[in-house]
């Protein structure tokens, strides 16, 4: 098992819960981020497959979120249908109860995803109003079990970027000021930029930049005085015009530049396309390791190379 190497994993129950452990063996990731889906909980499935994971040895982190889709109007113009979960606080509350009370095999838990944009917050970013779910739920969570990991939601970039109203920057920092640090045990970054979506530049070019971007990230979390995790990252083959195994090449040397600091690293992610609910256009409709039939595809065969070989 590759320690500190983990992978998103957002079930559609697609393929069997069987054959999705069977891949993450065969991947030798020592995590999975697991997206517990507050507007579609399927408990059923769930209960087998953290099972399958747990029997595996596969450590999970939970991630108590909102899919929330990934077309342009949910960006911009946000969507009457996800209305902003800051108004959902009691209920958030309630299935965080029952999904925590219910999979005790996981003792780390990540409060929503991405709350510094407007696609996932489905309002403009607020530290305040993050800051307070943010606190009652680790509050919630530390009662079920003292021993439960808190995440702060992965921040969209690594805190330092907006984008008019749709990504906030300084917003983990902001929360943190508010007196909310006692309540968060680990901090945790997506450092994605404009060059994991499009890009025409070279292999070097890519592995400079991101390393870069990552030791920003790490060198900022020090200043939180709080543990990072970097619980999303990927470079997508749809529109950056790098090789495969160049793309897996810049994963490894990213995912060893944070296990040398003791950092787990998420690739984003294991399963996809994602139909309906992403736009055909959207960039991460490549981002996959696995096919539509649950195998590796051919980029997900160059990336357990390219970390076998290590």
């Amino acid at each position: 098992m590759i320690k500190n190497l983990g992978i998103n994993l957002v079930p559609k129950f697609e393929h069997d819960s069987a054959i999705i452990v069977k891949r993450l063996l065969e991947l030798d990731v020592e995590w999975v981020r697991l997206g517990f889906d507050f507007y579609n909980f399927d408990r059923k499935k769930l209960d087998i497959l953290v099972a399958k994971l747990s029997e595996a040895g596969i450590k999970i982190l939970g991630l108590l979120y909102g899919e929330v889709p990934g077309v342009m109007k949910t960006s911009i113009f946000l969507d009457r249908n996800y209305s902003s979960i800051f108004g959902k606080e009691k209920s958030y509350l309630r299935f965080i109860k029952n999904i925590v009370s219910r999979y005790a095999e996981i003792d780390h838990w990540e409060i929503w995803n991405e709350p510094n944009s407007a696609r996932f917050w489905q309002a403009k970013p607020s530290p305040q109003e993050y800051g307070i779910m943010l606190k009652d739920a680790s509050q919630l969570l530390k009662g079920i079990n003292p021993k439960n990991k808190i995440v702060f939601g992965g921040v969209a970039g690594d805190d330092d970027i907006s984008f008019f109203n749709i990504v906030r920057s300084r917003f983990e920092k902001d929360v943190l000021a508010r007196g909310i640090g006692d309540h968060v045990d680990i901090v945790n970054f997506h450092p994605y930029d404009k060059y994991c979506y499009f890009g025409i530049r070279d292999y070097s070019f890519y592995l400079r930049h991101f390393k870069e971007r990552f030791k920003d990230a790490i060198a900022y979390s020090k200043t939180l005085n709080k543990p990072i995790w970097i619980t999303e990252f990927g470079i997508s083959r749809k529109y950056v015009y790098l090789k495969e195994e160049e793309i897996a090449d810049v994963y490894f040397e990213l995912y060893s530049l944070c296990s040398k600091e003791s950092i787990p690293f998420f690739i984003w992610d294991l399963i996809g396309p994602y139909g309906k609910v992403y736009s055909r256009f959207n960039p991460e409709l490549t981002f996959a390791v696995l096919d539509n039939e649950g195998e590796l595809n051919s980029f997900g065969k160059k990336l357990l190379y390219r970390f076998k070989c290590a």
